[in-house]
């Protein structure tokens, strides 16, 4: 806790991913509110007790993956990614399928008329933002590679079982959401496309990636690093302003890097995190600096709220037609 005057002071927090992950982050600001509140009335806190730790899920999780569930799962990630190949492939942009550790961010904001309108077309359409804003993505990196092919790693909470809504851990699970776009396909049939793959992959989040990953190194399948050149992600809904009775909080800082997730596999050459707000949608393009420049990231943030406006305004225009734009 920083003191600056009497009044006013800057509190940081620093979580390791080891043991934390964005839906924790949520709990963990919940539970320090209430335990706040009660201290200041003079009362101990009663948080009360989990019906489980991390470590009791870990050890289900271990069992679990030698069941005839877990071999489901296996078996359906084994065909969806088999012949799968990078969003950009080795031999283009200065050889994409190497692992970038030079990575930069540039900033991005849709303002309060375009996430409304957002929000009426998931109404209307039966999406959600996360779907919606993940087809737009797919929309600029067709445009920008020509790949009717199109794999975006995702985080997955893998909280499906309701004791674990409650426990502060790293349950956070990576996933691929393949999609095949192509050019005259509109931006309403591609959406259902990428919402067919969100709720497959969802359905199936319960499997480690690094046991997929382990899966294709001995039986054969793409280099799962390589699949997760480009990710997509939203902050946890559950993440609140820390609120303390009788102060006044603000957050500080970086918010759009909130509970940002840390893969498995560090392939990752762009990642976009994006966070819906009262200001509308906010956050940062991540990129290396290897294969992007900032110049090239500018045109392609315009590009997506380009199409997310034309796309969600004209649902039946091509995304050949919305790429123009």
């Amino acid at each position: 806790l920083l003191k600056f005057t009497e009044t006013d002071h800057v509190l940081l927090i620093t979580m390791h991913h080891v043991m934390t992950d964005g839906w924790s982050i949520g709990i963990f600001v919940e539970e320090v509110s209430r335990a706040y509140d009660s201290i200041q009335a003079g009362q101990d806190p009663e948080l009360g007790t989990p019906n489980i730790q991390f470590s009791d899920f870990a050890q289900w999780q271990r069992t679990w993956c030698e069941s005839a569930d877990a071999s489901k799962q296996l078996t359906y990630w084994a065909e969806t990614l088999k012949d799968a190949a990078p969003v950009f492939p080795a031999d283009g942009a200065r050889g994409a399928a190497r692992i970038q550790v030079h990575r930069t961010r540039e900033r991005v904001q849709l303002d309060k008329q375009l996430s409304g309108r957002l929000t009426s077309f998931n109404g209307r359409v039966g999406s959600t933002s996360f779907m919606t804003l993940l087809t737009a993505l797919c929309v600029v990196l067709w445009s920008h590679t020509r790949r009717e092919d199109l794999c975006v790693a995702t985080s997955m909470a893998n909280r499906a079982r309701q004791p674990t809504e409650q426990v502060i851990g790293p349950f956070e699970n990576a996933a691929i959401i393949r999609t095949e776009a192509a050019e005259q396909m509109s931006f309403q049939e591609l959406l259902h496309r990428v919402k067919d793959g969100v709720l497959e992959a969802y359905a199936r989040q319960e499997m480690p990636i690094q046991a997929v990953a382990r899966e294709f190194e001995r039986n054969g399948g793409p280099d799962l690093s390589s699949l997760v050149q480009v990710f997509f992600g939203m902050q946890n809904p559950l993440q609140r302003t820390l609120q303390l009775n009788g102060l006044d909080v603000r957050p500080f800082g970086d918010l759009p890097f909130q509970g940002q997730p840390v893969l498995p596999l560090n392939g990752t050459i762009l990642m976009v995190m994006l966070k819906e707000t009262e200001d509308g949608v906010l956050g940062t393009w991540t990129f290396s600096e290897e294969l992007f420049d900032r110049t090239t990231i500018r045109q392609m943030i315009d590009q997506y709220a380009r199409v997310l406006d034309g796309g969600t305004a004209r649902p039946d225009v091509s995304i050949a037609e919305l790429a123009r734009t």
